[in-house]
């Protein structure tokens, strides 16, 4: 145990003093040193601002589907702002489930529910025991150990193993800007839904190879920042093979999380939701395209998009609150 406590916090140390600043550099030089460096103080400036969101406007209507976060120390404050401009845009009112990722402890958990007080907090531990008691690892070794060392996949089985009915994962770097409408509707009618991805498919294999492998063709260019599915229709022996084939012969682990997602919206014959409404932008430059061309329904920030949220757009989230 000391043996990989020791290679963690080496690893850790490697990241921080050599990784990390590298991959700074990096975008200063593709995006701007001002814009790196407002991105880099951001984060801790927005965690501080949380407290100046205002109150809420009271919600037209109850929909009785839980919404899931997979949330901790670096992600709370995103997680916060994301609920408070969901809530606020569709005046809904729906069950949240926030999720540790292993990091949320109770102080971000007192902060979570005294923003949002009806919510309810999973911890690690009991995450963990649903995982054993319905996801055995002697019978899923695959997918129980990619959980544990990649904490993404955890979206997908934290949320749906052992449960039942209709319910909607978020990511938690997005913001909505406008009423979902059609989000809200499909929601109502307990369609299996996701975000279109940015520039096609992003699978750890193509899906003409997964098909040949697992005789299910997934779901074309999801993007797992917002997901609507039925819990009970979920067949985790053939999601174990797929992980188990992508671990083994597949390229970007990156995305193994976001592939077997497809492979289960597939399943479920899931629609993704208008691209130009629900918006996946990957850097700076396509934040400020949608910036010009008035706001979508929602963004979600991925990839190097998250240099444009840390650095201006919550503040500008927040200004508008303030302002209506």
């Amino acid at each position: 145990m000391k043996s990989l406590l020791h290679q963690f916090r080496l690893g850790r140390f490697v990241y921080q003093i050599w990784y990390r600043p590298r991959q700074w550099c990096d975008w200063g030089h593709a995006y701007g040193w001002r814009l790196a460096w407002r991105a880099a103080t951001g984060g801790h400036t927005m965690a501080a601002a949380v407290r100046r969101l205002p109150e809420l406007p009271p919600v037209t209507a109850h929909l009785d589907v839980p919404v899931y976060f997979l949330t901790g120390r670096r992600f709370w404050h995103q997680t916060a702002f994301c609920v408070h401009s969901f809530i606020r845009h569709s005046r809904a009112g729906f069950p949240l489930i926030f999720m540790s990722d292993g990091t949320l402890d109770a102080n971000i958990a007192e902060r979570l529910t005294a923003l949002f007080p009806n919510a309810r907090v999973l911890s690690h531990v009991e995450l963990s025991e649903k995982i054993a008691a319905f996801l055995p690892r002697s019978r899923y070794p695959a997918l129980n150990t990619h959980r544990h060392r990649f904490v993404l996949l955890r979206k997908l089985t934290d949320t749906l193993v052992g449960e039942h009915g209709y319910r909607l994962f978020f990511d938690s770097d997005m913001l909505f800007w406008n009423h979902p409408g059609e989000l809200l509707a499909r929601v109502r009618r307990g369609e299996s839904l996701y975000m279109a991805d940015a520039g096609g498919d992003g699978y750890t294999l193509p899906r003409s190879i997964l098909k040949q492998y697992l005789s299910v063709e997934p779901a074309p260019t999801v993007n797992s920042g917002l997901i609507g599915v039925h819990a009970d229709n979920i067949d985790w022996d053939l999601l174990e093979r797929a992980c188990a084939l992508l671990l083994t012969e597949g390229q970007d682990q990156r995305l193994l999380e976001q592939t077997l997602w497809a492979i289960l919206l597939a399943q479920q014959n899931a629609r993704a939701l208008p691209a130009s409404d629900y918006r996946v932008v990957i850097d700076p430059p396509a934040c400020r395209a949608a910036l010009a061309e008035g706001r979508p329904v929602l963004m979600h920030y991925a990839w190097h998009a998250c240099l444009s949220y840390a650095a201006d757009e919550w503040q500008r989230y927040l200004q508008e609150t303030a302002t209506r």
